[in-house]
Formats: structure tokens, C-alpha cells, sequence
């Protein structure tokens, strides 16, 4: 129906029928004025006028008994091939039919059925305004329902797109201000602090003055309007209509029309009352204000509110987000510098160990240049008289030859040749046995060191356990003493290096927990499918607590300054990657057994480069 108080009836078959003067009655009645009588020949084109025309409200049929059948098809496919249930059908019955009434209503979907004997135009009158206004009453219930639908599927738009807050309260403002017919309506904002001001979010209904809704956004919204406070502490809906005659005088002047009243609608988060949307009816303009339109309402502002809810979640998850990114980005830098300081302080403590094993072969080859320099000034003098004693010889220089066999003899009394002779062989055995000293410790310290490829390759790891203790024993072996039993193991593919550095954080913690005095027995054997390879200490153990947490990142029993726990925790990652595990047996007083488990399959994959990077 394009209008509540315009509708169209169409009449079948009333001309010359004893109805005829019953539909005529119809425009001169004033209590259905706006109704249009159009008269259709038979019911097909009565159909026709239902498919062209969408404010039909009833049809008036005078029905025969050989209409019937026609009459009943006209019903089937109004009711169920149009699927028209709101428009009422009349059935004006001539003659006798096979069917009661009862059965027109059920089986065909009329509304109502009038006799030829009762053919009385007041009764047809009143017959007819009582469907007229079920009929109206569908179609009030059809509005309020497109209504409530187009008002649910906005805030469902809102949900779906990337509006902002005021976006969503603009658009929500604006739609339910068409729904209630509002010339004019604001968005009132509640501070946290309780203040209640205008926003800037304002909607002018055509027709009304242009700078309406900036005067509006001028006025303070708290003086003489309780309402609106009410409704911000209150969190409902509330309908105004004569609360301030004078503020709706003064604003319907700046409108251009006469208020008649207001409506205000609070949208809450989180319990907390956000803003007030406030809507002002024009006069006349409070009937469209129903109870079904203010249950819609409410239910759209809930439906607001939840998502300005999810949008102030969103928003602080976002800012969250933001704070743990960079709390991570922290972390990781700080991990990154301990991670550092732990290699820089491994390389300190190895550097140190192996240059006191450099320094003392170095020190006696060193020591061996002041008597080789002694013994080369001595047979530089001695090689100087024997050649002035052949030269005195060949010139059959008598005297001359006589004085330097004197001083030849003297001389080679004075530095005994035979002993200087033997030292120097010696010296220079000491030397060299020094020198190959510190070649073997570079050896070690290389093939220790060396950095894996990522593809693992078969090793040894009785040699590596070997390389490793080349290095880390000689700063232990005034107080350490290393028990090592080499089970016959293949060769397991695996990265030998990271491994290398597994075994020595473990050695050297062992070390470490006996004070550099104890005993440390170290044995690999296979056990299965597995190479298990044993470090037993003779330390004071750890407790419960300790050990739970012993391979956790940046966990460590050392003073401040002394390890950074990232030494087992790098250890733990490295045997993982190798498909391994790290197994610790502890207790107070009793020593700590560590035990490296690797499968005798090895690791075929890719080695991670950050692995490699982080222990190179």
C-alpha cells in the first residue's frame, strides 16, 4: 500500500448483481474516504489488476455456483503462487453452493463470506471496514518489520566494514531518525568524568532550516533537559513530550517547523553509558513513535552497543598488540645481547685456558734464545781464531800460529765445545717439542671449532669428545681429574661441531659445580638404537627446584655477572634439532649425571642457519 489512508478495491462481477448497490455504497461513505472501487469482468482479470496495482486491499467477488471452480483457482494462486496473504478476499455469495463457509475460509483462504439473502449495505459496510482494517494492520506489521529489517541489516553493514565510531553513530543516527519520522537529531556525548556535551554528529531532515543541526551543536544539552541526563545515568530509552514547551519553541524556530517532543536513545559499552542519540519530532509526528517502532529501536541500539563494545575490544587488543610486539622486539634484543655476552664470555674463559697452554711452551722455546745466543757468540769467536790460525799456517807465521793455537786451546777450555754442542742439540729439540706443542693445540682448537655445514655428515663423536677435552682439561688438570671410557661407536651423522659445543658447556659446568676439584667420568656407549654419552660429577648436586628449570632460557644458580642460563638452553635446542634429548639425574650431595641421548640414525635435515648462527 504506497499510503496508510489510500487503498484500492477491486469489485468482480458486481454489476447487475443484487451486490451491485452494496459497492456503490463504498465511495459515498465517508469513514472509507481514499478508497478507489476498480471493477474487474471476472476474477483472471481481477488477477491481472492484483499483478499491476501493489494497493489493492480487498477483493470484493460476487461467486455463482458455476464460478466456483473458477473462484477457488482465483484463491489457489492469490494466496499460494503470489504468495498475497495480507489482501482480503470477500466472497459475495449468489445462490447455492456445494461448500460452507467454513470451508471457503479453510480450504481457499477467504476472509469472509456474505450471503445474497443478507445483501445489506450497512452490513457489507461494516463487514468491509473490519477487513480493511486487518488489512491495515498487516501492513503496519509488514512496514515495522522492513523497518526493524533494514535497520538490522545496516548495523550488520556496520559490523562487516571498517567504519569508525563516528561513522557507525552518524549512519545509526540518521536511520533511526527516518524510521520515527525525526526532523532533526543529535548525537549527546557522556565524558568519563560524567560531562555531557554535543557532538558534532548531527541530522537534518530535508525541508528544515540549513544551519539547523550547527545551532543545534551550540546549545547545551543540560539545562531544563533532565531527560537527557536521566537517560545517560539511566542507560534506556526514553520518550519526551512536554518536558521543556520553551527549548522545543526555541529550537523549532531554528528548525523552521513545530516540535512537538523527543525521544532520547542511550548507546552503552561495557556498562558504561557512551553517548545519547537524541531525535525531535515534528507536531503531529509523536503517533509514528509506536511501541513496536520503540522496541526496534532499543533492540538496534543493544545491537550498536555490542558492537561499539567489539570495537573497543578491537582497540585494545590492538594497542596490546602493539605494546607485546614491542615488548618481543625488547626481549629479543635482550636475548640477542645475553646471548652474546654468554658466547663472549665462553670465548673469555676458552681463550684463557688456551693461552696459558700456549704460553708455557712458548715461554721455555723462548727461554732456549739466551744460551743459543751465548753459544753462537762463543763459536762466532772460536770460528774467528781458527780462521786467523789457517791464515797464520799458510804464511808460515810461526809466532802468529803459536799465539792462536794458545788462544784456541784457552777458548775451547773456556766453553767446553763437546757440552755446548750437545746443549744446542737439545736446545733445539726443547724448541721444536714446544712449537709442535702449540700446533697441536691450534689443531685442536680448529676441528673443535670449525663451523658445520647446515648438511649433517657421519662423525665420530669419541673424536669429538676428545678435541673437547684437548681444549677444556689443561685448564682443570691441577684439580680436575677426567675419567673418560670410549664405547666402540659407529659413526653417527650429525653436526659435530654444535655437538662439540654441547659437550663442552657441559664439562665445563661440571667444572665449574666442583670448584675446579673433583673427579669427572665421561663414557659413551650404545644403548638400542641410541649413542648415550654420560658426564658424572662429583659436585654437590642440585635440588628439585633446580633441576626442573635447569635447560630453561636465561635460568641460572651463577652470582650476577657470571652466565647468563643460556648455556644448557642452547645445548638443550642443538641435541633436539639432532632428534636427541638431554636427561639429568640430580640431588643434593650426591653429584649431577648428565646424559646426551642421540639416535644412531643421526639428523639428515637441513640444519637451521639461525642454529648455527647463534652458537658460531
Amino acid at each position: 500500500m504506497s499510503s496508510r489512508h489510500s487503498a484500492t478495491i477491486v469489485a468482480v462481477g458486481a454489476p447487475g448483481s443484487p451486490f451491485e448497490r452494496c459497492v456503490a455504497a463504498i465511495e459515498s461513505t465517508p469513514q472509507l474516504a481514499g478508497l478507489t472501487v476498480e471493477h474487474a469482468r471476472d476474477l483472471r482479470k481481477a488477477l491481472k489488476t492484483l499483478r499491476r496495482r501493489d494497493d489493492v486491499a480487498a477483493v470484493v467477488a460476487v461467486v455463482g455456483a458455476a464460478e466456483l471452480d473458477e473462484f477457488a483457482e482465483f484463491c489457489r494462486t492469490l494466496r499460494k503462487l503470489m504468495h498475497e496473504t495480507t489482501v482480503r478476499v470477500i466472497a459475495c455469495r449468489c445462490g447455492q453452493w456445494p461448500l460452507t463457509d467454513l470451508d471457503l475460509i479453510v480450504e481457499h483462504g477467504v476472509d469472509a463470506v456474505l450471503d445474497e439473502s443478507d445483501c445489506d449495505a450497512d452490513r457489507f459496510l461494516a463487514l468491509l471496514g473490519s477487513n480493511l482494517r486487518t488489512y491495515r494492520d498487516f501492513q503496519d506489521d509488514r512496514a515495522r518489520r522492513a523497518v526493524e529489517h533494514d535497520l538490522l541489516t545496516a548495523l550488520a553493514r556496520f559490523s562487516r566494514t571498517e567504519l569508525g565510531v563516528s561513522e557507525c553513530l552518524a549512519e545509526f543516527t540518521r536511520s533511526i531518525a527516518l524510521i520515527s519520522g525525526a526532523v532533526l537529531a543529535n548525537v549527546v556525548t557522556v565524558r568519563k568524568d560524567g560531562r555531557i556535551e554535543r557532538s558534532r554528529i548531527t541530522y537534518r531532515a530535508a525541508g528544515t532550516g540549513a544551519d539547523a543541526g550547527e545551532k543545534l551543536v551550540t546549545i547545551d544539552p543540560t539545562p531544563d533537559r533532565p531527560v537527557i541526563t536521566r537517560a545517560a545515568r539511566e542507560g534506556s530509552l526514553t520518550v519526551s513530550l512536554d518536558e521543556s514547551p520553551r527549548f522545543y519553541r526555541d529550537l523549532g524556530d531554528l528548525v523552521g517547523l513545530p516540535l512537538a517532543g523527543s525521544f532520547t536513545v542511550p548507546l552503552k559499552s561495557f556498562t558504561r553509558t557512551l553517548c545519547v542519540v537524541e531525535c525531535f519530532l515534528p507536531a503531529g509526528g509523536l503517533e509514528a513513535v509506536t511501541v513496536d517502532l520503540v522496541a526496534v529501536i532499543e533492540k538496534s541500539g543493544e545491537q550498536l552497543g555490542v558492537l561499539l563494545e567489539r570495537h573497543e575490544a578491537e582497540t585494545r587488543l590492538k594497542r596490546q598488540y602493539q605494546r607485546l610486539k614491542g615488548t618481543l622486539a625488547e626481549l629479543s634484543t635482550t636475548r640477542a645481547a645475553l646471548d652474546q655476552a654468554e658466547k663472549l664470555a665462553a670465548v673469555g674463559q676458552l681463550a684463557a685456558g688456551i693461552a696459558h697452554e700456549i704460553n708455557n711452551p712458548i715461554a721455555y722455546v723462548l727461554s732456549n734464545f739466551s744460551p743459543l745466543d751465548e753459544y753462537l757468540d762463543c763459536m762466532s769467536r772460536m770460528l774467528d781464531l781458527h780462521t786467523r790460525f789457517v791464515t797464520a799456517i799458510d804464511t808460515r807465521d810461526e809466532a802468529e800460529t803459536r799465539t792462536l793455537r794458545s788462544s784456541l786451546d784457552d777458548l775451547g777450555r773456556e766453553i767446553d765445545i763437546a757440552f755446548v754442542l750437545t746443549d744446542v742439540r737439545a736446545l733445539v729439540s726443547e724448541s721444536r717439542s714446544g712449537l709442535l706443542r702449540v700446533k697441536d693445540i691450534v689443531v685442536n682448537l680448529n676441528e673443535f671449532a670449525r663451523k658445520d655445514a647446515l648438511e649433517a655428515a657421519p662423525a665420530d663423536l669419541n673424536q669429538g669428545l676428545v678435541s673437547t677435552l684437548k681444549i677444556v682439561a689443561p685448564q682443570y688438570k691441577d684439580g680436575v681429574a677426567f675419567e673418560c671410557t670410549y664405547g666402540d661407536l659407529p659413526e653417527v651423522p650429525c653436526h659435530l661441531g654444535l655437538l662439540n659445543q654441547v659437550f663442552l658447556n657441559i664439562v665445563q659446568n661440571a667444572c665449574q659445580a666442583m670448584d675446579g676439584c673433583g673427579r669427572l667420568r665421561i663414557d659413551t656407549a650404545v644403548a638400542g638404537d641410541e649413542v648415550v654419552v654420560r658426564f658424572r660429577d662429583d659436585g654437590p648436586g642440585m635440588p628439585a627446584d633446580v633441576r626442573e628449570h635447569v635447560f630453561d632460557p636465561f635460568y641460572t644458580t651463577k652470582p650476577v655477572g657470571q652466565g647468563t642460563g643460556l648455556g644448557l638452553s642452547v645445548s638443550h635446542g642443538i641435541v633436539q634439532r639432532h632428534g636427541g634429548r638431554i636427561e639429568v639425574d640430580s640431588a643434593p650431595g650426591a653429584g649431577t649425571e648428565f646424559r646426551v641421548v642421540l639416535p644412531l640414525a643421526g639428523v639428515t635435515a637441513v640444519l637451521d642457519e639461525d642454529l648455527v648462527e647463534a652458537v658460531a
